[in-house]
């Protein structure tokens, strides 16, 4: 529902037609759960509720998740480093300023 509503605002019904084989009570329910975690906003127009995506939010949350793959991938790939380092210390070395790979001769 985010990708139909990165097309920009629209209301309910035309939300729920991209999504054929899902009821549209599930669909409402499926923007409310969007609407309560701020990644979408509601308001109305005459009987329709049109729905807004909410770019700032969605930026927000993706750099938090994706912060901490970073500290994951960090610490994994300087355990790797040590591995490497320590049991091939002759044939390839890591330059511990720059990450560099250094090939022996």
């Amino acid at each position: 529902m985010l990708d139909v509503l990165m097309e920009g605002p629209l209301p309910a019904g035309e939300i729920a037609r991209h999504f054929p084989d899902i009821t549209r009570p599930a669909v409402s329910q499926h923007l409310a759960v969007l609407r309560e975690a701020d990644l979408v906003r509601e308001h109305r127009e005459g009987r329709h509720r049109i729905y807004t995506l909410q770019p700032e939010r969605l930026e927000m949350l993706w750099t938090d998740w994706l912060s901490r793959y970073q500290k994951f991938w960090r610490m994994h790939l300087r355990d790797l480093k040590e591995v490497v380092e320590r049991d091939n210390p002759r044939t390839t070395a890591f330059s511990r300023e720059s990450g560099d790979i250094k090939h022996s001769h």
